[in-house]
């Protein structure tokens, strides 16, 4: 394996395949759709509405892609290019920001055929969640507050100023295209003020009531369990391969929204998910890492495979190669005891990669992130190596927003404060 840029190939291993969910904002769905259809060799790409992409969000989803076709990354690209030509708004690109994850599906055919796969999976997961959260997005490009912790912030402002936030984009619409506003005001009001207003309430209510976020983390839990026992508790075994009954403190990883979704791989479900189908989705025979933000690069969605399908290699080896013994042995230092964050770095990048090119990709996008603060509210990582002992001060976010936002409307005027605090949704200039 060696990570290369634009359209050229990475030598994946053949048993890599992967399904890529790429979510946008400011498309045309229907003028994407049509173009889509102009290019055959994009067959098995499809265009969904995404209602948690707020702003005419779209989730654009690839078949399985391997590098068994040469061209793979060129049709990822096209693909890119396409979304990009197809803004709904013409006053503005089509964008990203965060609400928009970039997911990637893994083919788990080996990972079903072999339980010694899905346990080293699990466990090299738990001694490095945290390394994989600060690195797998693009430099400078912490992960999304929502997919650690949802914020009754982005619910609020949602509730509160989503009406205003339209009308005032459709006042600079309209003075754009030299139109009267008033046709524009119905739409922008009652329609997209009132729908993006209750989407704020439903955020609210989740942030208060399940402040999980949409990739939550599951090391610590992992780890507790990986100390007492395995974590495969059971092996069923069925025509498509085997499921696993995995220790019952684990039910998480059943429920989608954790940073590496295992639902189709696993019998674990709670009640809540047996009769009301929650987080079930359609079945599929892939296990997804959920963590990575949304990009309109190719060689950030490039970075990002190559770093999942080097963890999942890992997983691979040690299940199905014979002489695993120089693994065994980097493996066993990767879990020392006792290392600060930049060593477990450097050993899980040693784990991970044999080239330094490759090395330093990801090694630059852990130093650019590792202190966002974004990390320090997250909850659920395992914290397997020594922190720093900077004290961490805690804040009333609700206040902070209030006393942010009326300041700012006070100083300067009300629609520069809604501006700023509907970036969120008036995004992608």
């Amino acid at each position: 394996m060696k990570l290369k840029s634009g359209t050229e190939l990475m030598n994946l291993p053949d048993y890599i395949k992967v399904g890529c969910e790429i979510e946008l904002q400011n498309v045309n769905s229907k003028n994407l759709n049509e173009e889509l259809k102009k290019h055959p060799e994009l067959e098995g790409w499809k265009i969904t509405i995404d209602h948690s992409v707020t702003d005419n969000g779209v989730e654009i989803v690839s078949p399985p892609i391997s590098e068994k076709d040469p061209d793979v990354y060129k049709k990822f690209q096209n693909i890119l290019d396409l979304a990009k030509a197809c803004p709904y708004d013409k006053n503005r690109k089509v964008y990203v920001n965060e609400r928009c994850g970039g997911h990637i599906h893994f083919d788990a055919t080996k990972m079903r055929n072999n339980p010694k796969m899905m346990e080293s999976f699990l466990r090299l997961w738990s001694e490095s969640e945290e390394l994989i959260y600060k690195m797998c997005n693009a430099k400078n490009d912490p992960i999304r507050k929502n997919a650690v912790k949802l914020s009754p912030i982005d619910g609020i402002k949602r509730m509160l100023l989503s009406g205003i936030s339209e009308i005032i984009k459709a006042y600079d619409t309209a003075k754009i295209e030299g139109k009267s506003v008033i046709p524009k005001l119905p739409k922008a009001l009652f329609l997209n003020g009132v729908k993006k207003g209750f989407q704020g309430y439903i955020v609210m209510g989740s942030a208060f009531f399940t402040p999980h976020g949409y990739a939550h983390p599951t090391g610590k839990l992992l780890k507790d369990v990986g100390k007492k026992s395995e974590y495969v508790y059971r092996v069923i075994p069925g025509k498509k391969g085997n499921k696993y009954k995995l220790n019952k403190s684990l039910r998480v990883l059943a429920c989608h929204e954790t940073g590496i979704n295992m639902q189709h791989l696993i019998t674990n479900r709670g009640i809540a998910e047996k009769f009301f189908n929650i987080g079930k989705g359609k079945p599929k025979n892939t296990y997804e890492f959920r963590n990575h933000n949304s990009s309109l690069d190719l060689d950030t969605w490039k970075q990002n495979i190559y770093l999942d399908s080097a963890i999942s290699k890992i997983a691979y080896q040690m299940a199905y190669e014979q002489d695993t013994y120089k693994l065994e042995k980097k493996l066993s230092y990767f879990y020392e005891k006792g290392q600060t964050e930049e060593e477990k770095v450097d050993r899980f990048l040693d784990l991970l990669f044999d080239n330094d090119e490759d090395k330093k990709i990801y090694k630059e996008r852990w130093e650019s992130v590792k202190d966002a603060p974004v990390f320090n509210k997250a909850k659920g990582f395992s914290r397997t190596f020594l922190k720093s002992n900077a004290k961490k001060t805690k804040t009333n976010v609700i206040k902070d927003f209030m006393r942010g936002f009326f300041y700012k409307a006070k100083e300067e005027n009300f629609i520069s404060a809604v501006r700023e605090y509907m970036t969120e949704d008036y995004g992608g200039r």
